[in-house]
């Protein structure tokens, strides 16, 4: 696009070009997260750029994939700046290790990827929270597990219980920040106690200074 602009009362002209600037489509956070038994993949987008959709890519060996699914994309025309999430669940699982990952396809078939995730119904359960010295009410908190919802108990050693809490953690291994509002935890020990439903998935001590 041309716009040229000239004075009313002499001869000065000056054009200016305009040129069309394709943003790049990018990936926010790619997470598995478990509806019922069914491995549930939850993925956004910062950015889209004439996105078409998004291909939902399953694999046994981890370089195999074939596409399990497809969603259209949620922005307008394909063109967004926002963060957009999805989530797709795949109801064709059967009990068995598996792989997957996302594809963003734009209008024209250019594809990107995610990175691939690993789903192990039999994976044992590792759940860590460090540092073990807690200063400001604040720690972190790591699982292998897929995201999920877990409630976390904070107890201090006469049984008292200072602060209990439901929420969902953000799983495969990613490293989280739990902070314990409300409150200010005074010197000493500490148990702290994650829980999904009934079933305690862990009891550790802390220090709190």
């Amino acid at each position: 696009m041309v716009i040229e602009y000239a004075e009313t009362t002499g001869s000065n002209r000056i054009s200016f070009t305009l040129s069309n600037i394709l943003l790049s489509s990018k990936f926010g956070t790619v997470q598995l997260s478990l509806e019922g038994n069914k491995p549930r993949i939850e993925w956004t987008t910062l950015q889209e750029s004439a996105c078409a959709g998004f291909s939902i890519e399953r694999s046994e060996n981890g370089s195999d994939f074939h596409e399990i699914g497809f969603q259209q994309t949620k922005a307008i025309g394909g063109e967004s700046n926002q963060l957009l999430k999805y989530q797709y669940t795949d109801n064709s699982y059967v009990n068995a290790s598996c792989y997957y990952r996302v594809v963003m396809i734009d209008q024209k078939g250019a594809k990107t990827y995610s990175k691939v995730l690993f789903y192990d119904p039999k994976q044992k359960t590792s759940i860590t929270i460090f540092p073990t010295i807690i200063n400001n009410n604040r720690f972190k908190l790591k699982t292998n597990l897929p995201s999920e919802k877990l409630n976390l108990q904070v107890i201090d050693f006469s049984g008292r219980k200072y602060y209990e809490a439901n929420f969902t953690s953000v799983g495969n291994n990613q490293a989280q920040d739990i902070i314990i509002p409300g409150i200010k935890l005074k010197p000493g020990m500490y148990k702290v106690v994650i829980r999904k439903g009934n079933v305690v998935l862990l009891q550790q001590t802390v220090m709190a200074e």
